[in-house]
């Protein structure tokens, strides 16, 4: 499915009621089939989560999780919060879903860790899920306690021709991008000025649960 949106500043939380719930984080946006998002030609979309919950949850809110291909294209997502549950990101990427994140930017908003949360999987019956961010901006954001300023990954994430800056994670790893046992490559794109308050301020690569993943930076400024 294709929805195209017009130019304008959605107020999510002045939707009645919240999308869905992911383990009590409200969502204002729950996507369980495939899906694409984007803002018609020439328009500017901002969804503002007016600090009431998280944008978006893709692959649904409770196991078992789907496996959907969803994409965000051409919009501005910001003021999202989630800062009372360790699944505290602005947008949750489930259950071996495939999400692509296009000429978008995601800044400004508050989680318990990342804003943006790419899920690892647990096994062969959950496989790790693939986020990637082509020509994008993520910057501003600030997560409270977990890992992972900007992004936290444990699946597969594939950066290209993006910034990812000035996010910040002030009780864990990775201020900019963690990337915590899974596959992460990074493609003429820039991780600077990001802070974490122990590890990593740009990029923290952890192998320490599963003792495996990779990262790869390719013609990019860290």
């Amino acid at each position: 499915s294709d929805i195209v949106m017009s130019g304008g500043v959605y107020h999510l939380a002045d939707e009645a009621g919240l999308g869905c719930s992911l383990f009590q984080t409200p969502f204002f946006l729950c996507i369980t089939r495939n899906l694409r998002i984007r803002a018609a030609a020439g328009a500017t979309v901002v969804l503002e989560g007016g600090k009431k919950g998280g944008v978006a949850c893709i692959g649904g809110a409770a196991p078992p999780f789907v496996s959907v291909i969803a994409s965000l294209e051409g919009l501005e997502i910001t003021n999202g919060s989630v800062t009372d549950s360790p699944w505290g990101s602005v947008i949750v990427n489930m259950g071996g879903s495939t999400l692509t994140i296009t000429s978008t930017s995601v800044h400004d908003n508050i989680g318990w860790g990342s804003a943006i949360y790419n899920d690892g999987g647990a096994g062969s019956t959950d496989p790790p899920s693939t986020l990637t961010i082509t020509n994008s901006e993520v910057f501003m954001n600030n997560g409270t306690m977990n890992s992972g300023g900007g992004i936290y990954s444990a699946g597969i994430l594939t950066i290209t021709n993006s910034s990812i800056h000035h996010n910040s994670c002030d009780g864990g790893a990775g201020g900019g991008i963690t990337n915590a046992d899974g596959n992460l490559t990074v493609i003429d794109s820039e991780v600077n000025n990001n802070y974490a308050g122990v590890d990593g301020g740009g990029i923290f690569n952890s192998v320490i649960y599963m003792n495996s993943g990779s990262a790869d930076i390719i013609s990019s400024n860290i």
